[in-house]
């Protein structure tokens, strides 16, 4: 497995260093333990290449924490924080709330009914971007959806 979609820093902008030693700080020295840092990030990428491989291909193994679209960062953050929570027996209604949330949007990802703005799509090679706040298709996709509601004419 490549590099991870989320980093030490990336959680530590999102956790209070209480938080981060609560969930974190296995062995009480005051610092995130790499070995568990370690294991909370592959979780994390594991569940989203679960969901998202199949529809997006290769691409996803070749992301890193800088190049992963900022979407799917922020997804692997909170499954990561998610993962560290249990791991200390945690979980609260917010750490809960965003990882239900995180799943959901993988899932409908996964199921095409969300997109991942500047990633191709590997069923269809359909690329799908977003500039300034505009969706772009390319032309195949624009004739998928004028004639999707043929039959209802």
């Amino acid at each position: 497995m490549s590099a991870y979609y989320s980093s030490e820093t990336t959680i530590k902008n999102k956790l209070s260093a209480s938080r981060i030693n609560m969930y974190g700080d296995k062995d009480r020295d005051g610092e995130l333990d790499p070995e568990t840092l370690t294991q909370a990030l592959i979780y994390a990428k594991q569940q989203i290449l679960m969901r998202l491989e199949a529809r997006f291909g290769a691409q996803c193994d070749d992301w890193t924490d800088v190049t992963v679209p900022d979407a799917l960062r922020n997804l692997s953050d909170d499954l990561t924080i998610y993962y560290l929570a249990t791991g200390a027996n945690a979980v609260n209604e917010i750490v809960k709330l965003n990882y239900e949330i995180a799943i959901d949007v993988l899932n409908e990802m996964r199921d095409g009914l969300l997109s991942l703005p500047g990633v191709s799509d590997y069923e269809s090679g359909t690329e799908i971007v977003t500039a300034n706040s505009e969706s772009i298709y390319s032309a195949e996709a624009d004739e998928d959806a004028s004639t999707a509601y043929d039959d209802d004419i």
